[in-house]
């Protein structure tokens, strides 16, 4: 739970702070602090995989932070690229459709009890944020040339 409280302090940080900049992010500066936040919360929830097939708390934790990944991811895929920067969101987008479909997979099985250890082990969302990662680094990149 104090994990779950500090994700969310942070969450709203960050949040605050991009909303008094004076400087508005570019399209490459917005992938990139959306790969970056979404890396962090799933970082902080592999350990809660391999506890939610036993407890839970660890469940009912990774559920609230699976919901909030999945309204950021829904957030950031509303966001409006630039024209040169269309081919990238496409990607992004695509990308991050497989991660919901992944959270949606654990949501589905923590709601239907049917969270077992094979879902710990299954690599299928960490592999998509790194997936999305690479592809925003791949944008800010792109965007400062």
């Amino acid at each position: 739970m104090m994990r779950l409280m500090t994700l969310l302090i942070i969450s709203m940080l960050f949040l605050y702070g991009c909303s008094v900049s004076s400087k508005p992010a570019t399209y490459g500066e917005e992938a990139a602090n959306f790969a970056y936040e979404l890396s962090a919360t799933s970082e902080q929830i592999s350990t809660l995989f391999y506890d939610a097939a036993d407890s839970e708390t660890a469940r009912t934790e990774l559920e609230t932070i699976l919901i909030s990944m999945k309204n950021q991811i829904t957030a950031f895929n509303k966001t409006q690229a630039p024209e040169q920067m269309s081919e990238w969101h496409r990607e992004l987008v695509e990308q991050n459709r497989h991660a919901l479909q992944n959270i949606d997979d654990y949501l589905t099985a923590i709601e239907n009890n049917t969270y077992t250890d094979n879902l710990k082990t299954d690599p299928g969302l960490p592999r998509q944020v790194n997936v999305i990662q690479s592809i925003a680094k791949n944008i800010e990149n792109d965007e400062k040339k």
